[in-house]
């Protein structure tokens, strides 16, 4: 909204004069009663302050319009019909728009949320992988338990000297002893 002053006044009275001179009826001004009217059919209230009385730029086309109206016309009962509709289709948009600009930041945040937990589970499997490779190369610092697990299965799949082929055999018979329990 700008800043801009229309029938710029030093009280109520002069402001009411110069709408009656500015919405004249072929030369003659409105009456004091056709001027509140017009204000009240536009629903609008003057501004003041520092001894200063106007109309912002908004008011001043509403009152623009509503003359449009009257001298096409058109009465000023119509145009409060009009600008309620009018009035109202504006509230429904600026609902609708937030409604879907409310949506939209829901969907980017899902976005941002969906991210976030995709490099988390990817910094979890590159740590457990890595981990996994540090334990592979360095298997003695395992858990004791775990550690008697691995030289068990040492034991019984791998006699100290085996050719390829049979320790191949004894690793497929392992895990078919392990598949079958």
């Amino acid at each position: 909204m700008t800043n801009e002053r229309h029938f710029l006044s030093s009280n109520s009275e002069e402001l009411i004069e110069k709408i009656r001179n500015h919405y004249n009826s072929e030369g003659t001004p409105l009456s004091k009663s056709q001027a509140y009217k017009r204000l009240d059919k536009a629903r609008i209230k003057s501004h003041k302050g520092n001894g200063q009385c106007w109309l912002d730029a908004e008011q001043f086309i509403a009152l623009e319009e509503l003359d449009k109206h009257i001298k096409a016309g058109g009465s000023m009962h119509d145009f409060s019909a009009i600008i309620l509709q009018e009035r109202k289709n504006i509230d429904n948009q600026n609902t609708e728009q937030q409604s879907q600009h409310r949506e939209e930041l829901i969907a980017e945040e899902i976005i941002v949320l969906d991210r976030k937990a995709q490099e988390k589970a990817a910094g979890i499997l590159i740590a457990e992988n890595l981990i996994t490779a540090d334990y592979l190369n360095n298997w003695q610092l395992l858990d004791e338990d775990l550690r008697a697990e691995v030289t068990a299965s040492k034991k019984q799949s791998c006699p100290k000297k085996i050719s390829p082929k049979s320790f191949a055999e004894a690793a497929l018979a392992t895990v078919r002893k392990r598949r079958a329990a």
